[in-house]
Formats: structure tokens, sequence, C-alpha cells
């Protein structure tokens, strides 16, 4: 891939080694519009055979999610938009790549499928259940073995206050 496509990124720690400034990610970025960056994606993509090596990835089954957050980050890592732009401009580069996908047929991955564990909650909910039951038993018994007992009356109030 190229690398201003799904390329070079910083390598980890480099920040520690350089002057604080010098690197593309710490400098106010270039394009502040969501529309820009929108359009600099394009741009990007129609440069040389990107579009191509796009629709590689795509019909190899990497995860359009995945390579959208890869794009993002490469141009955030190079300076051309924020991170908050970049978290805007995510679900947009999706649609885009999902249509492309549509468009040709490609039986592309969305996302990668996250198996949720639900043994933890399905245990809280049946000690939940128990103790509700426990509960409900406690205050049959109750009612049961309690006498009414008659009320006694309040002595009615006087004054401003009692009326």
């Amino acid at each position: 891939m190229l690398n201003e496509f799904l390329g070079d990124g910083p390598i980890p720690g480099s920040s520690f080694t350089e002057e604080v400034g010098t690197a593309p990610w710490q400098k106010p970025p270039k394009i502040t519009l969501p529309t820009e960056a929108f359009q600099e994606f394009l741009n990007v993509l129609e440069k040389d055979d990107n579009y191509d090596k796009l629709v590689f990835c795509m019909e190899e089954g990497l995860p359009i999610e995945g390579i959208a957050n890869t794009i993002v980050n490469n141009m955030v890592g190079g300076g051309k938009i924020s991170y908050d732009l970049a978290l805007l401009l995510i679900p947009e580069i999706s649609r885009v790549m999902v249509a492309i996908g549509n468009s040709l047929e490609i039986d592309y991955v969305l996302r990668v499928p996250t198996k949720v564990d639900t043994r933890f909650a399905e245990a809280q909910i049946e000690r939940m259940e128990r103790l509700a039951d426990e509960t409900v038993e406690e205050i049959e018994e109750d009612t049961d073995t309690t006498e009414e007992e008659p009320e006694e009356e309040e002595p009615k109030r006087k004054g401003l206050m009692g009326a």
C-alpha cells in the first residue's frame, strides 16, 4: 500500500526521541472541515492504484471497519486531520467502501465479529431471581404470622400546621 493510503505511521516511542512539535501529528492539522477531509480521502483513493488495492483488501476479507480506521489514523499521523475529525470521518469512509463493495458485488466483511461472553451476566440474573424469590417467600411468611393490630387514631392537631 502507498504510504499515504494504508502505510507508514510513526514508530511507537519516536515522540520521545524528537523535540516536541516536530512531528506532523504534533502540529495543528492541515484540514479542519469534515467535507475537506472527506474530499482528501477521495483524492487519495483516486491516486495511482489505491482503488484497486482497496478492492483487493475487501475481496481478501479485511474488515471495512479496520480499513477505515487505518486510513483515518494515517491521516491523523500525517498531520492532515485531527483525531476528533477522524472519528467523524470513519462512518462516511465506511459507507463509501460498502457502496464500492455492493457495486462490485464483493462479499465484504463489515467488521470482525466478536463473541460476547454472557456467563457472568446470566449468573447475576440467576442470583437476582433467587434473591427475589427468597424475599417474596419471607414477605409471605411475615404476612401469615402477623396479626392485625387495631390502628390507633391520631389525635387531631390544632393550629396552623394541623389543618
